[in-house]
């Protein structure tokens, strides 16, 4: 109860005036933005689009002049103002460019040709086409599901027409989720990732496209070429109304990588208008924890932000894991020129795993691979290393498998001497030999008494014997310790 009274004195306590004035919530907004949109493709350095280089710009897509910034549903909120986007580039432009805008296509779901047509002729005769794209507002909302990744029909007409006549194409593309291209992404050399990026993408926007800003973000989730190539496309709308998550650990990028599936563009992918350059990687184990440093320099002519990305894979793990796995990330600035070092601390549970079998996150000392990139399938640098977590100790019940009694070396020896007792009473004698072994490895050790041992138990069960043989471990263990 004082926590909650605590929390309302302090929600509901007059704010210094002044103070309040002097955040402007706005260009926070704008920033935060420009920090998160993602510039997918650049080829042939088509952006930023140079105003000494271009004359006339057509502007094609409702979204430029009716932008969609948020979600749909309970999402919604009343922006305090809003940057559109068709306004922010003819101001970060300045009065170099001549620019023309064509609506595109409808608000409703059906191809307007005669839109098409209008765009496809405005931008035959303009230096540049910048178009704006994405899923509208009755495809991604809440209260119903999806029913693809592509983006509309007549969207996807739009855009292949003025491709066909205008080569020098740049899509802005607006979605709450991963986005399948594949119909025409091929041919268009620039694209631009917005998300749903709130009342300031307006302008973040266009100070991306006009070189004002330089865009860092970096993708959150993997583009698919097509959703048929998602881990969770064979049950992706349940049965029977129940939906289980069959993916396992392999979501996202991990099982792309275990796949070998290409993706149209991967986890945490983000171009920039600079260069970065990935040197000098130490890794090195302290305590149980895991130091990793190497140095970034930015080898491009202006100044950006790198997402440095560290993954982790376990070279020895007898459980089935990923490829890599993202454990850590920093977004570092960098001037041309400039060098800085990266550290990153992994603790345990960085290489720990959920062992279904003890019920409890363990780590293995052995070898991993620890590897660094600007996304997922763009690793720069890696380095190996053996990391000693110690030796985890196997506890032991009724119904363990003969191959965790030969695991640890205390209950292997005190299992072994058990046998050799029984082998003098029996007629069928158990020799622990690979071939044994290979047989009845994966059987729990009881199973082994109550055939084997019955001519031996004659005033005990093989319950009492695993339990005597369990007590008999944990002894030694202990008598150890001391």
């Amino acid at each position: 109860m004082r926590r909650i009274l605590t929390l309302v004195e302090q929600v509901t306590a007059k704010q210094d005036k002044q103070e309040t004035a002097a955040i402007d919530y706005h260009a926070l907004a704008r920033k935060a933005a420009a920090e998160s949109i993602v510039l997918l493709k650049n080829d042939n350095g088509i952006l930023p689009i140079r105003t000494n280089q271009v004359s006339s710009i057509a502007v094609i897509g409702r979204f430029a002049k009716q932008p969609r910034i948020q979600g749909a549903g309970s999402a919604k909120v009343t922006p305090t103002r809003m940057d559109i986007p068709w306004e922010e580039m003819k101001q970060a432009a300045g009065d170099h460019i001549a620019f023309s805008y064509a609506e595109g296509y409808p608000l409703e779901d059906h191809i307007d040709e005669a839109l098409i047509e209008q765009s496809a002729a405005l931008a035959a005769k303009s230096d540049l086409a910048v178009l704006f794209v994405g899923q509208p507002e009755y495809a991604e909302s809440e209260m119903h599901d999806l029913k693809g990744i592509d983006l509309p029909e007549h969207q996807v007409k739009l855009i292949q027409a003025v491709i066909a006549v205008q080569p020098k194409c740049i899509v802005v593309t607006s979605s709450g989720s991963a986005m399948a291209m594949r119909p025409w992404v091929q041919h268009v050399p620039g694209v631009l990732h917005s998300w749903l990026t709130g009342q300031g993408s307006g302008r973040a926007i266009a100070e991306i496209l006009f070189g004002l800003t330089n865009p860092s973000g970096k993708l959150s989730e993997t583009f698919p070429v097509k959703l048929s190539d998602n881990p969770s496309h064979m049950r992706i709308r349940g049965e029977n109304g129940k939906l289980y998550y069959r993916e396992g650990l392999f979501v996202g990028y991990r099982y792309y990588d275990r796949k070998e599936l290409a993706p149209q563009f991967p986890f945490g992918h983000g171009l920039s208008y600079t260069t970065f350059s990935y040197s000098d990687m130490k890794v090195s184990q302290h305590d149980r924890g895991v130091k990793v440093s190497l140095h970034i320099e930015n080898t491009g002519t202006i100044t950006g932000k790198e997402v440095v990305q560290l993954y982790v894979h376990d070279e020895e793990c007898k459980w089935t894991r990923p490829e890599k796995e993202l454990k850590a990330f920093a977004k570092i600035e960098l001037k041309p020129g400039e060098k800085k070092e990266v550290v990153f601390e992994l603790q345990e549970r960085d290489f720990a795993y959920y062992n279904t079998k003890y019920n409890r996150w363990t780590a293995d000392s052995g070898f991993f691979k620890l590897a660094v990139g600007s996304s997922s399938r763009d690793i720069r640098i890696s380095e190996r290393l053996y990391c000693d977590f110690g030796e985890e100790e196997i506890a032991f019940h009724k119904f363990s498998l003969l191959s965790d009694w030969l695991e640890d070396p205390t209950a292997k020896a005190i299992l072994e001497k058990c046998l050799e007792e029984m082998n003098e009473h029996v007629t069928d004698k158990v020799r622990l030999d690979e071939e044994f072994v290979g047989f009845w490895g994966d059987f729990p050790t009881i199973k082994i008494f109550q055939l084997f041992g019955q001519n031996w138990m004659i005033d005990r069960s093989p319950d009492q014997v695993i339990e005597e043989l369990i007590t008999l471990v944990n002894q030694e263990r202990h008598r150890v310790q001391d």
